[in-house]
């Protein structure tokens, strides 16, 4: 069965609806058994409302009647249906009817019906109510069984507009918009029709007539009218259209004003060949004319021009107008332009070519119509030709000529007026030139001399500058642009440098000098710059330059001085060259050949120094021993062997041989000398000889001669005494150094020096067992005691020292306490090779890391040796092999193997944590996640057992260390701190 619609459903439903009432009223009719004839019933069936109805109620009541007496309690219902909708429309109450016999209501009583109507602002008018009664009880119904109010909505009815436009005539279409304004349900209509103004049917538009219609669901309709296109100039014309007969709306604007404008204007079109109209004198150019609307009468165009340099006429038979119709008025006719010829500059001469219309048009009798520029381009350019422009003459020599000739007729006289530059040194023959109108292409000739002197200012060179002028041609003034003529003047005198002496300096430093002086005065300021062509490592030019001379000192000597550049290599005598060059005043030709040879005298000898300390070398036998430096003179070529010779049965000397490299020649080294204990008496204080022999590949060392060292030997007794300290200190912490005698001694006396560098710092002397030193400076110290007791002869038994190595660099560092532990333990020697700096700042290699680690840890096992491909030259690799042998690194590229360690890149917080877990073997990671930065790094869990093991505490002290920061770099004076803290961790 197909389904009903909602609409179709609807009706049945009220079908049905109706059907049921209409049984219901049959039945309810009858009369009711005891009852005195009862009736309930509305007054009327139907009534009328407005929607705004004054406080929005509308009352239907229902009456009770009955004959004589109320037997009993009466009710019924009242059902609601109709086209109105509730609660969109209305509310309703009251649809319970009762009249109940407590009430004792009399025959006529009414019961009210209240409808509360809904006032919106939409234009929905004739929607109704429809009460029925229904269900009585007590009573029948009576004459009207059902009521309908109908509600009217005057107050909401919409309007209707039409608006004005504006179209051009060329559009096609002219299209209206009506309006609706306001809401409705309804749908609106109107009829329309065309007017004429100004403009007219059919000539401008097309009349129509026709019907608006706009739905409840649309606001807007258009109205099309069709436009009509011509080619005549009419200027602004309008027509209306009009509004009438509306429905379900009111006009609030009933006509519409299309303004049309007309897309044709009267006038001349001039289409310029190349966009404009132009020609050389004695040549032509065309231009074509065509009007541009249709006119109503005959146009003639007469053209005239304003310049007498140019005519113009109509190709049509030569003559000077044009004339068109309305049958040709767009076909374009050509117009020819003829520039006249002459010989005078007179660019200026451009004009117009006038055009003016008559016609019984009243849109083209109107004189003038338009003008066509005219640009001339003249043949003839007004100028001065110099030929040649350059010319050369020679002091006391051949002069030199030119010519000026006009390039154009002058309309008035025309004077050239020439003007030198350095004309001190040239001259001409006349300074003014004159041409007229009979000259002007005829050359004047320029003769150029050179004015000799005795100054040698070499080549120079002038300028001969032309101007014109003329009373009345302006293309002949001081604005035209005429040709210099440069001039070479050839000087006849030769400057030149002249250099006195040749300089010798010695490295020792006694500097060398020489002279320079010019030869001939030179014009101006004369610069003399030096320059070292060859041996410019050797020596170097102390005077200040460049040099400088004019015409006052040029034959002044001015000293030059010459400082060799000391070094520490034996090259014997060395020469080099400064070369001269001189510009300004003349002297710019000179050549830079001018040169001086410098002789460098060497004063670096081959030689081995020895130092004692405090002069002498004392030792005791079988006991104390002392030490002595050696250093080389000056860089070798090649290794240099310092080998000793002694008598055995009374000394050891250890080494036996000490080497210096050309890069390590000047760092002391140490030879040990002990007293061999020989049980054989002797006196008290012997002496033996220690002689020392060189062997070397370079020349200048070998074979040379080296001091010996006397040896003071203590014979032997009871007194034994020992140094304990420390071998590092740092500026402003106290070092202690005690003297340790064995107590079967007499009563020991003691002397405590302290010698930097081999030199006895003044002033600090110590006379007891203990002996405390504080350093103000970095560098390398000795520590030097005499101890002696009173049953040796003398009292002067033996010297005794120990080196003291203070680094300079770590005072004020947190670390320094750390760093000197580091040094005292071997795990460091500093940052230098002397040991006195230790970088405290400088962040950690991954080579650094490997030695520091190799030696805290004591390891010694290199393995196979090469383990990685990038380390072959680093100063660290075998530490780095010991230490991946030990387990400790597998390398720095996972991802290829690990082939490499990456011995030059700095080491992470992170890193480091990683190398202290496997050297240490901890594994006690604690609680875990103990820094709030390092859940995301690779080192998170070496970083807790590091923790744990109380080895770190973290990088933001004052934030309370709530952070390790994994990725900084680790620095020397940190790695310090680290490693005493694992000191008691070592496995």
């Amino acid at each position: 069965m197909n389904q009903l619609s909602l609409t179709n459903r609807r009706i049945v439903l009220v079908a049905v609806m109706s059907l049921v009432a209409s049984l219901l009223a049959v039945s309810f009719n009858a009369p009711v058994a005891g009852a005195a004839n009862e009736s309930i019933f509305f007054a009327t069936n139907s009534s009328s409302v407005a929607e705004d109805v004054g406080g929005g109620t509308y009352t239907v009541p229902v009456t009770l009647t009955y004959d004589t007496s109320f037997s009993g309690d009466v009710t019924a219902t009242v059902s609601v249906s109709g086209s109105a909708d509730d609660p969109g429309d209305y509310t309703i109450s009251g649809t319970a009817v009762e009249f109940l016999a407590s009430g004792s209501p009399a025959s006529g009583a009414t019961h009210d019906v209240v409808i509360s109507l809904v006032d919106d602002s939409t234009f929905d008018p004739g929607e109704t109510i429809i009460l029925t009664l229904t269900s009585p009880s007590g009573a029948t119904i009576g004459t009207h069984a059902s009521h309908t109010v109908t509600i009217t909505d005057a107050s909401d009815t919409p309007s209707i507009a039409i608006n004005d436009i504006a179209v051009d005539e060329n559009d096609g279409t002219a299209t209206f918009t009506v309006t609706r304004t306001g809401a409705t349900t309804q749908t609106v209509t109107a009829n329309w029709a065309t007017s004429n103004g100004t403009a007219t049917s059919p000539a401008d538009y097309t009349a129509d007539t026709g019907t608006i219609s706009i739905g409840s669901g649309a606001t807007t309709d258009t109205i099309v009218i069709t436009l009509t296109n011509d080619q005549i100039a009419e200027g602004v014309e309008t027509f209306d259209v009009d509004l009438s007969s509306p429905s379900n709306a009111t006009i609030s604007k009933a006509t519409g004003t299309a303004t049309i404008t007309d897309d044709d204007t009267a006038g001349i079109s001039v289409v310029e060949s190349d966009g404009s109209t132009a020609a050389t004198e004695g040549g032509t150019d065309d231009f074509t004319v065509v009007l541009t609307s249709q006119p109503t009468a005959n146009v003639v165009i007469t053209i005239s021009s304003d310049n007498v340099q140019a005519t113009a006429a109509s190709t049509i038979g030569g003559l000077g107008t044009l004339t068109f119709t309305d049958a040709d008025w767009f076909i374009a006719q050509s117009v020819t332009v003829t520039a006249v010829d002459d010989d005078i500059d007179d660019d200026g001469a451009n004009g117009n070519i006038s055009l003016s219309a008559a016609s019984g048009d009243g849109n083209y009798g109107i004189g003038d119509f338009a003008d066509v520029g005219i640009t001339i381009t003249d043949n003839d350019d007004a100028g001065v030709t110099i030929t040649p422009t350059a010319v050369s003459v020679t002091e006391n020599g051949s002069n030199a000529t030119y010519e000026v000739e006009l390039t154009s007729e002058p309309v008035d006289d025309v004077r050239i007026t020439l003007s030198l530059t350095n004309g001190g040194e040239f001259s001409v023959n006349d300074s003014t030139l004159d041409f007229d109108d009979t000259n002007w292409d005829n050359p004047i000739t320029v003769t150029v001399s050179a004015d000799d002197d005795l100054v040698a200012d070499g080549t120079t060179s002038g300028t001969i500058e032309h101007s014109a002028s003329s009373p009345s041609d302006p293309n002949y003034t001081g604005s035209l642009s005429i040709d210099d003529v440069d001039v070479t003047i050839i000087d006849n005198e030769t400057p030149a440098i002249s250099l006195v002496g040749a300089p010798t300096a010695n490295e020792d430093g006694t500097n060398g000098t020489y002279g320079v002086v010019l030869t001939t005065m030179p014009s101006g300021t004369v610069t003399v710059t030096l320059s070292i062509t060859s041996g410019g490592g050797e020596f170097s030019i102390v005077t200040s330059t460049p040099l400088t001379f004019d015409s006052g000192d040029y034959n002044v000597v001015q000293t030059v001085e010459i400082a060799a550049n000391p070094d520490d290599i034996i090259d014997g005598q060395q020469t080099g060259t400064i070369n001269h060059s001189a510009s300004g005043g003349g002297y710019g030709g000179v050549a830079d050949d001018q040169a001086v040879t410098v002789t460098i005298e060497d004063d670096d000898e081959a030689g081995v120094t020895i130092t004692e300390t405090l002069g002498s070398t004392d030792v005791i036998e079988g006991g104390i021993a002392d030490t002595y430096r050696v250093v080389l003179d000056a860089e070798p070529a090649a290794n240099v062997t310092v080998t000793v010779s002694f008598d055995s049965d009374q000394i050891a000397v250890t080494p036996a041989s000490l080497t210096f490299t050309p890069g390590t020649w000047d760092v002391f080294q140490e030879f040990s000398v002990t007293g061999v204990q020989d049980n054989i008496e002797e006196p008290d204080i012997h002496s033996v000889s220690i002689t020392h022999a060189v062997t070397t590949t370079d020349p200048n060392f070998s074979p040379i001669a080296v001091d010996s060292v006397v040896v003071n030997i203590t014979d032997s007794d009871e007194l034994e005494v020992s140094i304990e300290g420390p071998s590092f200190g740092a500026p402003g912490v106290t070092a202690t150094f005690e003297a340790i005698t064995n107590s079967s001694s007499g009563e020991p006396t003691y002397e405590w020096r302290v010698l930097k560098d081999f030199v006895e710092v003044p002033g600090i002397l110590g006379t007891e067992d203990t002996f405390e030193f504080t350093p103000t400076e970095g560098g390398n110290y000795i520590i030097w005691a005499r101890v002696g007791d009173d049953l040796n002869q003398g009292n002067d038994r033996i010297a005794f020292f120990i080196d003291f190595t203070v680094m300079g660099d770590i005072e004020g560092s947190i670390f320094v306490d750390n760093i000197l532990w580091l040094a005292e333990e071997g795990v460091t020697k500093g940052c230098t090779q002397d040991g006195t700096s230790f970088c405290p700042l400088a962040n950690v290699t991954r080579g650094q890391m490997a030695a520091f680690l190799v030696r805290f840890l004591g390891l010694t096992d290199g393995g196979a040796g090469d383990l990685f491909i990038d380390d072959d030259t680093s100063i660290f690799r075998f530490d780095i092999d010991k230490l991946a042998t030990a387990g400790i690194t597998k390398g720095c590229n996972p991802a290829e193997g690990n082939t490499k360690f990456c011995p030059n890149s700095f080491v992470t917080r992170g890193q480091m944590a990683a190398f202290l877990v496997r050297a240490l073997k901890l594994t006690d990671a604690g609680a875990g996640n103990l820094f709030i930065d390092d859940d995301t790094s690779i080192f998170e869990n070496d970083i807790d057992k590091l923790a744990t093991a109380g080895i770190t505490k973290g990088c933001n002290p004052a934030e309370g260390n709530t952070k390790f920061c994994p990725n900084s770099f680790v620095t020397r004076g940190q790695m310090a701190a680290f490693l005493q803290r694992a000191a008691d961790l070592r496995p």
